[in-house]
């Protein structure tokens, strides 16, 4: 993560090479070892100081107490494009996953997590903010949990209510839906409710009935 402190001889943004405000950084999370920070600083103290790649071959005999777990070379061109396939595939994980699929992930997290398309790039390196679309053009599981959710708020506390006098041979009033703006009724007979729903299946039904207003006389 970059962020970049804006000043007049410096404003920032992606021309501005002096800043070491665009240095990458990462943060520790937590003390587990998993966590990103703990396992990339594992990683680098057991690099070779031999060897200036940042990717080094591994060792073919070495044990968790080795203080260096990686040979005086660099890993190949070739090996490096397929090594998160090949992680994936000794780790047996459901899906197969690709170099770009790190960098894919990291970008929709962040697009979910409702961060602004410039903060995005400065990280990514993405100069057009389109390039971004890509890799947020269908909703997480969270977002459509949240569209549902909003739209089942929306129908629970509409106040939905039937007013109905069973005992009243004249038409009653239903009131199919209520909300603070509007309310839609309609007139039914009470023989009207004995084959309405014959042929429906239904579920859980909420039903509010209330008794009849009274009315003042003068």
């Amino acid at each position: 993560m970059t962020h970049d402190e804006l000043s007049k001889n410096h404003p920032g943004g992606f021309d501005d090479t002096e800043s070491f405000e665009k240095d990458g950084r990462m943060y520790r999370a937590t003390d587990d070892p998993s966590d990103g920070y703990n396992a990339l600083e594992l990683y680098i103290s057991k690099l070779n100081p031999h060897c200036s790649a940042f990717f080094q071959f591994p060792k073919r005999k070495w044990s968790p107490s080795d203080s260096v777990w990686y040979e005086n070379r660099p890993l190949g061109v070739n090996k490096l494009g397929v090594m998160m396939r090949e992680i994936s595939e000794e780790a047996e994980l459901s899906s197969i996953y690709t170099n770009h699929c790190v960098r894919a992930t990291a970008i929709t997290l962040w697009s979910d997590a409702c961060l602004e398309n410039r903060h995005i790039m400065a990280v990514s390196g993405h100069r057009n903010e389109q390039s971004l679309k890509s890799y947020n053009s269908r909703p997480s599981s969270t977002q459509l949990r949240q569209s549902s959710d909003i739209l089942t708020r929306s129908l629970v506390s509409s106040n939905a209510s039937l007013q109905i006098d069973f005992n009243d041979p004249q038409p009653a009033q239903v009131f199919s839906h209520v909300t603070s703006t509007s309310q839609n009724t309609s007139m039914y007979h009470r023989s009207s409710f004995d084959n309405i729903f014959s042929s429906c299946s239904i579920g859980t039904v909420n039903l509010t009935v209330n008794p009849p207003r009274e009315v003042d006389k003068d």
